[in-house]
């Protein structure tokens, strides 16, 4: 069974670039099935991690040049350790005609997903090709989807759409609740609709401390201070941290240049889940942080920002895990305490093993003719 895998690979978060590859190989892992990853593009993902669009920044925070340029880089060398499960054709575009023409009957299967790839925003109107729409010569999938829009708030004429769209679907799969309860609502069959762990969870990325180890010396990080790990663009929440923890622990900040800490520029995807296994304590307001935090064993806090919650409390919910969120960190009074309090991270290793075992069901839907 050939499967093409359509979702965000190539964008500059390694969590979305994880997910996309733990998803085909997990899937490859099946002797009758063949995956790849659809090295398809859209115009205006491409157009969003342009370096040109710092420029503004640059001219109030010159301080963080050489940081974002590294951070850039770094996000586009990843974009080669996909190895040979993308797809040797790739293409960028924007329509559903653009993928259609791309893609038409290459698979047996096309899944959509996993991630944001259903959220509707300026840049990403409905329909786009995330929907699958029209006739792409292969059966329609849609595994741990999330979009955290109204999708009720659609046009009549726009909503008509989406539900002949769905309908093309054999199993439509989420990751949230919001985007169950949107889905079913849209579409005439909601037998169809299943919730779904996300990617990061169904394959095991053995992960060494020799990437780690390399990176300290690199940045020489002090051995005499345990380590936090701080992923947040909030600069009032890395303030938050820097004035809480910044004697007892050495700050590392990846993606985003903190004032005050080791901001680590050069980075690639499996240095990234190393510093998350070997941190002391990690502090994130990113979904997969959180995620591969808690798989494995990583004492955590993640701090809502903005619209996030509808995606992260669920998480922690299911984790019982629901103390190490923190929605609004102004009502975070004593950072410290917290820290102390949670700095020993319970096993949550049954659950996350009942996930893979689950992702059995979605297997099993593939194989049905």
């Amino acid at each position: 069974m050939k499967i093409g895998i359509f979702t965000y690979h190539a964008v500059h978060n390694f969590g979305a670039f994880l997910q996309s590859r733990a998803l085909c190989l997990r899937l490859n892992e099946e002797k009758d099935i063949d995956a790849e990853i659809i090295n398809f593009r859209l115009q205006s993902s491409v157009n969003e991690y342009e370096l040109k669009r710092k420029y503004k920044s640059w001219i109030k925070h010159p301080e963080t040049i050489s940081f974002d340029k590294a951070v850039h880089r770094s996000f586009v060398q990843s974009q080669n350790d996909g190895g040979n499960i993308l797809s040797a054709d790739s293409a960028i575009g924007q329509s559903c005609e653009d993928f259609c023409s791309f893609v038409k009957d290459k698979y047996d299967v096309i899944i959509a997903g996993s991630d944001e790839i259903w959220k509707i925003s300026d840049s990403l109107h409905f329909p786009n090709p995330f929907w699958l729409c029209g006739d792409l010569g292969a059966r329609k999938f849609a595994y741990a989807a999330s979009s955290r829009s109204k999708l009720s708030e659609l046009s009549e004429e726009k909503y008509a759409r989406l539900r002949a769209i769905l309908d093309d679907f054999e199993y439509i799969g989420v990751r949230d609740k919001p985007t169950f309860d949107e889905i079913s609502a849209a579409t005439s069959d909601p037998t169809k609709v299943r919730m779904n762990p996300d990617p990061s969870f169904i394959y095991k990325y053995d992960v060494t401390d020799k990437a780690y180890l390399a990176l300290r010396k690199k940045y020489r990080i002090p051995d005499n201070k345990k380590t936090a790990l701080i992923m947040t663009k909030n600069k009032s929440i890395a303030k938050l941290i820097r004035n809480s923890l910044g004697k007892e622990y050495a700050l590392v900040s990846v993606f985003h240049h903190q004032h005050g800490c080791i901001n680590v520029g050069e980075l690639r995807p499996f240095e990234w889940l190393s510093l998350i296994r070997y941190s002391d304590f990690v502090l994130t307001t990113y979904f997969h942080a959180s995620c591969f935090s808690i798989i494995y064993d990583t004492p955590f806090i993640a701090f809502g920002d903005r619209n996030k919650s509808s995606k992260l409390a669920p998480l922690f919910e299911e984790f019982s895990l629901s103390d190490r969120y923190f929605p609004d960190s102004s009502q975070l009074s004593d950072l410290t305490e917290n820290v102390k309090r949670l700095s020993s991270h319970p096993d949550r290793q049954e659950l996350v093993e009942k996930k893979r075992i689950e992702f059995e069901e979605f297997i099993n839907a593939l194989r049905k003719k």
